[in-house]
């Protein structure tokens, strides 16, 4: 994959610092999804995107977008505490962050439906 890490070791990751005695801060410093922060212009119209707190990220090869990445954590509909992690590898080349806004919007939707479906 072009990104370093997998979609699922980084869910891992988030699930077990969900159990730590900083989550409740670490949780407050991710921006809501179509809400605030870097992700404030994308998901608006995703259905329930005050209850996803959610970092994008892009990697970066030879001056070129090569992976995209959204995760975080999702209160569901159904009161549910989930992780979530989307991962998109061969994403482009694409050459600025405005080219990637498409797939990060795709993400945002996943999100959504991760949201009513559970």
């Amino acid at each position: 994959p072009d990104s370093l890490a997998s979609a699922r070791t980084t869910a891992q990751l988030l699930a077990a610092m969900s159990k730590r005695p900083v989550y409740p801060v670490y949780r407050a410093a991710l921006p809501l999804l179509g809400i605030d922060g870097s992700l404030a212009m994308v998901g608006k119209t995703v259905i329930g995107k005050e209850h996803m707190s959610i970092k994008s990220g892009a990697t970066v090869e030879k001056g070129q977008i090569v992976a995209i990445s959204m995760a975080g954590y999702i209160e569901a509909r159904s009161g549910r505490a989930l992780t979530f992690a989307v991962f998109v590898n061969d994403a482009g080349p694409l050459a600025g962050i405005g080219d990637s806004i498409e797939v990060f919007e795709d993400e945002a939707q996943i999100a959504g439906i991760v949201y009513r479906l559970n």
